[in-house]
């Protein structure tokens, strides 16, 4: 399970894994876009629902200090349909058909 966060310039990963040996692991990573600051925490548990509480309440934490959840961003839409409405292909392909040798800048 893996959750993101921002706050301004600044971001928040919050994951929780489980090893090879089957402890819990609660990653934290915190870090900023513009600059190097950044920091970890690594948390052990040995019960998989300790390691639930711990990540809904530090979920809860960051809320409560003003990060959000990042916006979601929609790639492409309108899966299904032909070619010449995909956005990259049909524009590939009408490029390709209008580009003629006259059509080039001289020079």
């Amino acid at each position: 399970m893996r959750q993101e966060f921002v706050r301004g310039k600044r971001r928040y990963i919050l994951s929780l894994d489980v090893d090879l040996f089957d402890a819990c692991v609660i990653n934290r990573h915190w870090y900023g876009e513009t600059n190097r600051r950044h920091g970890r925490r690594q948390e052990l548990f040995t019960d998989l629902d300790l390691a639930k509480v711990r990540f809904t309440a530090v979920q809860a934490y960051l809320l409560k200090r003003g990060y959000e959840y990042p916006p979601t961003v929609v790639l492409s839409e309108g899966r299904g349909q032909d070619e010449r409405s995909d956005p990259v292909i049909g524009f590939c392909e009408e490029q390709r058909s209008h580009i003629t040798l006259d059509s080039l800048p001289k020079g």
